[in-house]
């Protein structure tokens, strides 16, 4: 009978230890299936900012492009105009030597008032 009751426990922890076993395997099953959701999520989220980088880079590179075409203009833009300032500082040069040569007449045409 002692055998019989030791085998009954025997069996009675068995039972419970496959019980236990498989609460935790349930446990683990839900474990591992909400990381695989997580992960899938996290998977989705990657490839929407891998989206957003790749437009972003397309709107930068445009963005280069047109920077780059302004800088052309904006160089262009600053020969004409020291183009434009270098025939304005010529002819500054050229009415100051006609005024001067216009105010070297006038003096020339006093005196000889005066000498006669």
């Amino acid at each position: 009978m002692a055998l019989q009751t030791l085998q009954d426990q025997i069996c009675i922890a068995k039972t419970q230890e496959i019980h236990l076993l498989m609460d935790q395997n349930v446990a683990l099953i839900l474990e591992l299936q909400k990381q695989h959701s997580e992960k899938e999520m996290f998977r989705g989220q990657e490839e929407d900012l891998n989206a957003q980088l790749q437009e972003f880079l397309q709107i930068n590179s445009h963005l280069l492009e047109q920077f780059k075409a302004l800088d052309g203009l904006k160089i262009k833009t600053l020969g004409r105009t020291e183009g434009h300032n270098k025939s304005t500082s010529t002819w500054d040069e050229m009415e100051n030597t006609v005024i001067t040569y216009q105010e070297a007449g006038a003096c020339i045409g006093k005196q000889s008032r005066m000498m006669t």
